[in-house]
């Protein structure tokens, strides 16, 4: 029986090329609309913010989210992660630490 479990460099590359291809996909779908890509820095809203995106941006954007979090993921040491997840769970449901302060 193989092994089909890839090393943590191939794991790497593997998630640099699906958000490398995501963002390709996101550009390409934001050139079809005529309107270019949404910009950080602008004040006012981009066109396209009234309109339901396309299932192909969509789909980009899940893509490019999900290997740009699973490469922080990867990449992090494992006890900042579980402080940065604790971090973000007790500011979405502060109530928790009162738990704490209770055991």
């Amino acid at each position: 029986m193989q092994n089909y479990q890839n090393t943590p460099l191939e794991t790497i590359d593997a998630l640099l090329q699906l958000i490398s291809n995501a963002t390709k996909d996101a550009v390409a779908e934001y050139q079809q609309t005529g309107f270019g890509i949404p910009s950080l820095s602008s004040d006012v809203p981009h066109p396209t913010d009234a309109s339901i995106p396309s299932v192909n941006l969509r789909k980009a954007i899940r893509t490019l989210e999900a290997a740009s979090y699973q490469l922080c993921a990867t990449l992090n040491h494992p006890s900042f992660l579980l402080v940065n997840v604790r971090s973000s769970f007790l500011r979405v449901y502060p109530q928790v630490t009162e738990l704490d302060d209770e055991l």
